[in-house]
């Protein structure tokens, strides 16, 4: 070998080891954005009707985006944005709906003719069959859990429908009517309890604001102050649809019509407030979601707003375009959130998503063994009956806020420190992963 050459040959290495080594640091460097959750903004692409109806994240803070029409698709991305595959529904006429379950399975429907569709994570249809005939799917939804899933059946001269999804095949079980005829469902929510709660609307102005136990018995059934209009709602679609515009925590359910919020009483569907959206039209924008501190998220014509438990707006959070759906918290608590043209993940200070009752499915029931609350009505003293351990013993008033907290592992306890105003009071005793929620009247 030439000795003139190892000079070259010694500097051809080098360059190719830092070469290599500016290589790793700018993939490490990614990497480490993406985990680390930076905010972003994309364009979703979804062809002629570029708009994203649906997004909602799985445990993994994958991102699954539901948009476009004639066909609609799924898109599923990364946590930082990223496409990894897209799905072709070839569902055409009226769009429906979008949710993910526990492992990460995407179920979305076209809403007439009725269809639903299984998408498993690596975007493989396990299943697109036809719904029943004559119904359409608008709405469907996960439990709180992940762990079942509900779809809402409307029939325009029987009404409207609850039933659960069979996950291996698609078929529909335990299908319980719920409204009356013409009043379709159009938006639906789970809740922490077990609970499901669904707007409906209808051909005149008696749209309904209806909720229903896990086994789908109707608890209450209220007018829901929105009246949209039947045909060609929401506003923001080129076709009649479902839209997002119903979430609830533990406590409260919350509703919107774009240019207001409504919140509600989750077991008497009473309105207990209300506050208009900040740039919000009505029809025109959607999206309402809630976290454990009880903030709610509500999208507008730009965006979306922040509100405290007793609807104080505490933050306004600009997407640039107006947004259909708004969703649960990404790793470094950002908000999730799509519409026109647009998905994005936004920085907004959320905290987690709410926590189901009963551990691995939302649709277990809470103990109740050994949990009583006497007197009840009081005049602010009670004392509250437990089962043995560890508990924890809360007491909220009817806007959120807690009054009273106690931890023991007494059989009971009395309550009644704090000062109690008279009015309806939420007493929730916490035991490991299980949690019991009652209602207390103070006289």
């Amino acid at each position: 070998m030439n000795s003139k050459n190892l000079p070259r040959f010694a500097s051809s290495r080098s360059a190719l080891v830092i070469l290599t080594l500016v290589l790793s640091f700018f993939i490490t460097n990614l990497l480490t954005a993406q985990q680390s959750q930076m905010p972003w903004t994309i364009n979703p692409a979804f062809g002629t009707t570029n708009k994203a109806w649906d997004v909602e994240r799985d445990a993994a803070y994958n991102v699954n985006v539901h948009g476009g029409f004639n066909p609609t698709a799924v898109k599923h991305m990364t946590s930082a944005g990223l496409l990894m595959w897209t799905y072709n529904t070839g569902y055409n006429n009226y769009v429906g709906d979008m949710c993910v379950d526990s492992v990460g399975n995407i179920y979305v429907t076209g809403a007439y003719p009725a269809r639903i569709a299984k998408i498993n994570t690596a975007g493989v249809a396990l299943y697109n069959t036809a719904g029943v005939n004559g119904v359409a799917y608008w709405a469907i939804t996960a439990s709180c859990s992940k762990g079942a899933i509900v779809v809402g059946v409307s029939d325009s001269t029987k009404g409207g429908y609850l039933a659960y999804v069979n996950p291996s095949t698609g078929a529909l079980v335990s299908q319980t009517l719920i409204s009356s005829p013409k009043q379709d469902i159009r938006a639906i929510c789970s809740s922490a309890n077990g609970n499901y709660y669904v707007l409906t609307s209808d051909a005149g102005s008696n749209e309904r604001c209806i909720g229903v136990d896990k086994n789908f018995n109707v608890l209450f059934n209220v007018p829901s102050r929105h009246n949209p209009s039947y045909m060609n709602t929401p506003l923001y679609s080129p076709s009649t649809q479902g839209y997002n515009g119903i979430a609830a925590d533990l406590m409260f359910v919350y509703t919107t019509s774009g240019d207001s919020i409504f919140k509600r009483d989750m077991f008497t569907g009473a309105l207990l407030a209300k506050a208009g959206v900040v740039s919000g039209s009505k029809d025109a924008n959607s999206g309402v979601w809630v976290d454990a501190c009880g903030n709610i998220h509500v999208g507008n014509s730009f965006g979306f707003v922040k509100f405290n438990p007793s609807l104080a707006q505490i933050g306004v959070f600009t997407t640039g375009n107006v947004v259909y759906d708004v969703s649960g918290e990404m790793v470094n608590n950002e908000v999730l959130s799509c519409g026109n043209t647009f998905v994005s993940s936004m920085p907004a200070n959320a905290c987690a998503s709410v926590t189901c009752n009963g551990g691995t499915s939302a649709i277990v029931e809470p103990v109740k063994e050994g949990i009583r609350i006497y007197p009840n009505p009081s005049t602010g003293q009670f004392t509250i009956a437990l089962p043995a351990g560890e508990k924890s013993v809360q007491v909220y008033d009817m806007l959120g806020n807690l009054v009273e907290e106690q931890t023991l592992n007494a059989s009971q306890i009395q309550m009644g420190n704090k000062a109690y105003a008279k009015g309806i009071y939420l007493v929730r005793v916490i035991k490991g992963t299980e949690i019991f929620t009652e209602k207390l009247v103070v006289e």
